[in-house]
């Protein structure tokens, strides 16, 4: 969903602005008037590959396509956890240094199952932007420090403040506060027509175990619901956040690999082996 988002948001020129990416897609030529789209790969400005490919022989001469396309190092690979495990070992960096590589469940809800939600009357959700700045760049700093592996710092400060940028531009980012004071975060990383995709949630430490996060997803779902969106998707593998989606009414569709390195790496410094044919 991330590469449709992307793509509808940014178009497929590459110039180096936010979402923009530079896509390599292998095509089946049916006919002289007709083309089949069966796999693509792309290389993010932010340095992320993401894929999706009909089989691994065409995910493989993708990934090989990229390999010599590209200049700009490469910061993660995420996608579908077996194809984005062949891209790692195809362009040579299983054995690199990762602040994580793990493979997440991808779970679905149909919103059209999803019942109007019971907000305690201490309850109010507002969007992101009505928050202090300050606030968001803290909560969403633990939360790449915890869940992305990422290392505090100067950096981390930097990236953190220019990805808020951009949430808040977009208006799609909402807090729960209890008794008026910020308790948790939900916000959706990627939308389609139909379709919506949760990313990140969070709830600081001292506020876990109240409900507080189920309690806004739910409700930012049943919104959606009301504009006519029919589902979202996310991935996750933290124990308590699958029980409170499960509860909510996600279902486990899948698996999705996200791998981020600890440093980016330039591709052309990899000697590469070809796998024969």
């Amino acid at each position: 969903m991330f590469i449709c988002s992307n793509l509808k948001a940014a178009g497929i020129e590459y110039r180096g602005a936010n979402f923009e990416g530079e896509y390599f897609g292998f095509f089946d030529n049916q006919d002289d008037q007709t083309e089949q789209l069966l796999g693509i790969i792309v290389h993010y400005w932010n340095g992320n590959i993401m894929m999706h490919a009909s089989d691994h022989t065409i995910l493989e001469q993708l990934t090989w396509h990229l390999k010599n396309n590209i200049k700009r190092p490469v910061v993660g690979i995420l996608g579908p956890n077996t194809q984005a495990k062949h891209v790692i070992k195809i362009l040579g960096l299983s054995s690199a240094r990762f602040n994580i590589n793990r493979n997440e469940g991808l779970y679905e809800i149909n919103l059209t199952t999803l019942n109007e939600p019971s907000m305690p009357s201490n309850f109010d959700v507002v969007a992101a932007r009505d928050v202090s700045k300050n606030i968001l760049i803290q909560w969403m700093k633990s939360y790449d420090i915890e869940a992305l592996g990422a290392s505090d710092g100067d950096k981390l400060n930097k990236q953190v403040e220019e990805c808020w940028n951009l949430r808040l531009q977009k208006n799609d980012s909402w807090v729960l506060l209890s008794d008026g004071t910020p308790v948790s975060l939900s916000a959706f990383n990627a939308r389609l027509t139909d379709r919506v995709q949760v990313g990140p949630v969070w709830t600081p430490p001292e506020y876990r175990n109240q409900g507080f996060a189920r309690s806004l997803l739910t409700y930012t779902l049943h919104q959606e619901k009301r504009k006519g969106t029919k589902k979202a998707i996310l991935f996750t593998d933290n124990p308590a956040a699958i029980k409170a989606y499960l509860a909510i009414g996600f279902k486990k569709r899948g698996d999705y690999r996200l791998a981020i390195l600890e440093k980016p790496i330039n591709l052309q410094a990899i000697k590469f082996t070809p796998s024969p044919k």
